[in-house]
This record gives structure tokens, sequence and C-alpha cells, in this order.
């Protein structure tokens, strides 16, 4: 299962080891990227809609009328 930007966070905050610019700079970009991958998630699936919807209204025109 792949690792949220929240979980990733307070993994860090819990090594010494890291820096804090460097946590900050990764969760910043780890969130960015989760917030890029949902909306093309949902604009894929809102395409997705559209086309099925495309392909009844032509179906419906073509061969029902």
């Amino acid at each position: 299962m792949k690792q949220t930007s929240i979980e990733w966070l307070i993994d860090a905050l819990e090594n010494p080891k890291l820096k804090w610019d460097d946590i900050k700079i990764q969760a910043k970009e780890m969130h960015k990227q989760e917030i890029i991958d949902a909306v093309s998630y949902g604009n894929k699936n809102e395409l997705m809609a559209s086309q099925e919807m495309f392909a009844e209204q032509y179906y419906q025109e073509t061969f029902k009328n």
C-alpha cells in the first residue's frame, strides 16, 4: 500500500536523522503529487462518463430511431 504524504510526514518527524528543511520539501512535493493524481483521476472518470453518455446517445439516435 502506498504511503500518504501525512503518513510519511509523521514517520519523518520521528526520525532524528532527517533535517527539518528536507522533511518540509519532501512532504510538500508528495502532497502536491497527491493532489495532481486526484484531479487527474477525477478528470479521467468524468471523461469516461461523458464518453459513455455520448456513446449511448449515438446508439439511441442511430439505431433506435
